[in-house]
């Protein structure tokens, strides 16, 4: 968190607050993907297109990445097994 508060010039209680408030919007369950992903990237403050999944049911976040590109995204998703979707 420290140095998400330095990139962004702010202190550590504001970004620890930010992230709270957004907690609940989270997917929090690590051990399996939800049965239905979405996927998008989008335009952060940096003019960078971060890559976004959701779950499709419940619009939690399951994951932002910081690139769209398909290297990072398959070693994100790379640690769930085959089988570990609810279907």
């Amino acid at each position: 968190m420290t140095s998400i508060a330095r990139e962004h010039n702010l202190s550590v209680n504001t970004v620890q607050r930010v992230l709270k408030s957004y907690s609940a919007k989270f997917y929090d369950d690590f051990d399996r993907l939800p049965e239905h992903l979405t996927f998008d990237e989008f335009k952060d403050v940096g003019k960078k297109l971060p890559f976004i999944c959701l779950d499709g049911d419940t619009h939690k976040v399951v994951q932002i990445l910081r690139t769209r590109f398909k290297p990072d995204i398959l070693r994100c998703f790379n640690h769930y097994s085959a089988g570990s979707s609810n279907g």
